[in-house]
């Protein structure tokens, strides 16, 4: 649409130069016939007339054209500006839309962290598991072997005490890893 314009305004410029050019040459024929004015002095008052009024009216529009000249000039001026304007702008979009991709990055790398770390605690909660379930087994294979023993043989049952602690301690970690890969799961949902 600029590129229009500028189009325009070149077209009326160079009819603005053709106008004045016709204008000089009339000129020159204004000159003439006033050379013939003063030899038929008798034609001399009607034709000078006439001249008096097309030289105002020739006046008239050279200062129109002034006029409108002046205003292309105003007119170019603000599309410069204008265009200066529309430049720093997409300048500005740009950096905006550099700073958006680079957010968008820096999230994904982020996303992958928390997956990894997922990753990590989904392994330490099936060892934990393993773990508890080696624990069991090992403890049901304790508690058989204490019923054929005397309950006076405390250091056993302080064994047994102790097993039990640690599975309670591993059962309270599972517990935790286990509400933890909650929280991440709800986190990557809403991202």
């Amino acid at each position: 649409m600029m590129e229009e314009a500028l189009k325009l305004i070149l077209s009326e410029l160079k009819e603005m130069k053709e106008g004045q050019s016709r204008l000089a040459v009339e000129q020159q024929g204004v000159k003439e016939q006033l050379k013939e004015l003063k030899e038929g002095q008798s034609r001399l008052a009607v034709e000078q007339k006439g001249m008096k009024e097309e030289l105002k009216e020739l006046k008239e529009g050279q200062s129109r054209l002034a006029v409108e000249q002046k205003g292309m000039k105003e007119e170019l001026k603000e599309l410069k500006e204008g265009q200066s304007r529309l430049a720093v702008e997409q300048k500005d979009m740009k950096e905006e839309l550099k700073e958006l991709k680079e957010g968008q990055h820096r999230l994904a790398v982020e996303q992958q962290g928390v997956k990894e770390e997922l990753k990590e605690l989904k392994v330490g909660m099936k060892e934990l598991k393993e773990g508890q379930s080696r624990l069991e087994v090992k403890m049901e294979n304790i508690e058989r072997k204490i019923t054929g023993i005397p309950k006076t043989y405390e250091n056993l049952e302080q064994f047994v005490a102790r097993q039990q602690r640690v599975i309670e301690e591993l059962s309270a970690r599972s517990v935790e890893y286990g509400v933890e890969i909650k929280e991440i799961h709800r986190i990557l949902k809403n991202q």
